[in-house]
């Protein structure tokens, strides 16, 4: 799939390793492991792309669709219930050296619209990392037509082998913000 100048690799045996090194390198050591960005490359509704411009790999990214119940499970809401599938982001990382080339706008934009079209969702979810009170995506998120919802105690401190990079503990101490965008 070609975003751009960016083409995005569907993850898969022959990727893995990459994406994983990507995700410990800038996401968070141990937020993914190999047999689950194995299962993730085998779901339904679910899109890990590996990211690659020039061919030089420069990051990842993974959103799904899925019922609300599972979506609750993730991000520990209290927005009101939706009946059919919604979407959650879960994960963009891009290497600092293609940062700050309006990479992450375009990336956010394409795959909310897969999403929508795809999977006909009305409403995507993003949950942002909150650091020392500054959510660092807002400003990216709002571009992208994301919203505000709430703010989310510590979503990530029961998250298995996770060393933040933000908080730099296993038990990640950094609260959330949880983002949406509706299409009409």
């Amino acid at each position: 799939m070609q975003i751009g100048s960016v083409c995005a690799t569907e993850l898969s045996s022959s990727n893995i390793q990459e994406a994983l090194f990507y995700c410990n390198q800038y996401l968070g050591a141990g937020l993914y492991d190999e047999k689950m960005l194995t299962e993730i490359s085998n779901k339904e509704h679910h899109y890990f792309f590996l990211l690659s411009r020039d061919g030089q790999s420069i990051g990842i990214f993974y959103c799904y669709a899925a019922p609300w119940s599972e979506i609750e499970k993730v991000i520990h809401a209290t927005v009101p219930k939706e009946e059919g599938l919604v979407g959650i982001n879960r994960s963009i990382v891009l290497s600092p050296a293609v940062r700050g080339q309006g990479l992450s706008d375009l990336l956010l934009n394409a795959f909310s619209q897969m999403l929508y079209e795809r999977e006909h969702v009305r409403t995507i979810y993003t949950l942002a990392w909150v650091r020392n009170g500054f959510i660092p995506a807002a400003g990216h998120l709002s571009r992208c037509g994301y919203s505000f919802s709430e703010r989310i105690p510590h979503p990530w401190s029961e998250t298995k082998g996770l060393r933040c990079p933000a908080c730099e503990k296993t038990h990640c101490i950094c609260d959330g913000a949880l983002y949406q965008k509706r299409f009409l």
